[in-house]
């Protein structure tokens, strides 16, 4: 029996030379290997979370539709970084490539090396502010409050910016 389809958003990350070549390759396989495309965010300019002296970061929501169970999910994307050098060597340091899985369905999952929805998701707007371009009329499974409603909860006050102007968000 072929199993169905999830809708799942993930985040692409990177604030390293080549991010926005790395989003645009990281989609292709993305495609190919977990899923339909079915939304793309516009790219965002965010300052850097974690409290890192570091460049800012670039940021783009993916909805998609998989066939993906969670753990085989988080297993190819994992793979698709490190293919595109990512090391994990300074938490919340510079990364060339970062995919993390906003939500998948209305799944709540908490285990050692898998939660969802991503646990931080509510307090970053650089997830929140592209999230609601893709889908603002998720609900946060826990929460139950939109991704809009959330933005405007969240206590983060770093700027998330349009890349292709000087507006910010």
């Amino acid at each position: 029996m072929e199993k169905s389809s999830s809708e799942v958003v993930i985040m692409l990350g990177g604030n390293m030379e080549g991010t926005r070549q790395f989003f645009a390759e990281s989609l292709n396989i993305i495609s190919v290997s977990v899923g339909e495309i079915k939304k793309t965010s516009s790219i965002y300019v965010s300052e850097p979370w974690g409290g890192l002296n570091q460049a800012d970061f670039l940021n783009q929501a993916v909805k998609l539709e998989t066939r993906l169970d969670p753990p085989e999910l988080l297993h190819t994307l994992l793979n698709i970084e490190t293919g595109f050098g990512r090391k994990r060597s300074v938490k919340n340091g510079p990364r060339t490539l970062d995919i993390d899985i906003l939500y998948y369905n209305n799944l709540i999952i908490n285990e050692i090396d898998l939660q969802l929805p991503h646990p931080r998701l509510h307090l970053r707007r650089f997830n929140l502010v592209p999230l609601l371009e893709v889908s603002p009329n998720w609900i946060h499974p826990v929460y139950q409050l939109s991704a809009g409603e959330l933005l405007k909860k969240c206590p983060d006050s770093l700027k998330v910016t349009l890349e292709a102007s000087n507006n910010v968000t």
